[in-house]
């Protein structure tokens, strides 16, 4: 998959009030909440990772009591913030995701099974002895071949003499 948006900065988290413990009876206020479970999400493209869990929450007092039945998700969601790191909870959710996103396969090169190993001469790429061409793809002089054109297979002149093509393929250079 080839895509230009990031876990890290593109995740779209939410939040879900899984449910509210209560004390029904609480000094002077009724059905206080004493614990909140919720379930944290993060979504990216086609992964999704959670941390679900409940925080117990401090008694009210007369500053911060709101009546069970005048709560709001978003006033609860506000009492957890309070007691996480939300910023720790992204990160491992981002982690998460990460870790379900398939790495695109190492690609590496080889030299073909079947192939001769390339050598060096004099800073030349050539194939050894037993190979049909060179790098350039110029022909060289495995098959014994009488080299009379004069060229070798690194395109330098070869030394001509009247003796036989050596068995060797030795190339003599000027």
């Amino acid at each position: 998959m080839t895509t230009t948006s990031n876990p890290a900065t593109d995740t779209i988290f939410s939040w879900n009030i899984d449910n509210l413990e209560i004390i029904s009876n609480h000094d002077i206020h009724q059905d206080v909440v004493k614990s909140v479970h919720y379930t944290y999400t993060g979504t990216y493209e086609n992964y999704t990772a959670q941390i679900s869990g409940s925080v117990e929450l401090d008694p009210p007092d007369a500053s911060n009591y709101a009546p069970y039945q005048d709560l709001t998700q978003e006033q609860v969601i506000s009492w957890v913030h309070t007691k996480y790191d939300i910023g720790a909870f992204n990160k491992n959710i981002i982690e998460q995701i990460q870790a379900q996103i398939p790495k695109p396969p190492v690609i590496a090169i080889f030299s073909l099974p079947w192939a001769t190993p390339v050598v060096e001469v004099d800073g030349n790429a050539i194939t050894d002895v037993s190979g049909n061409t060179d790098v350039s793809g110029n022909t060289d002089v495995s098959d014994n071949t009488d080299v009379s054109d004069n060229t070798d297979v690194s395109g330098n002149t070869a030394v001509s003499s009247s003796s036989p093509p050596q068995s060797e393929n030795t190339i003599v250079s000027p």
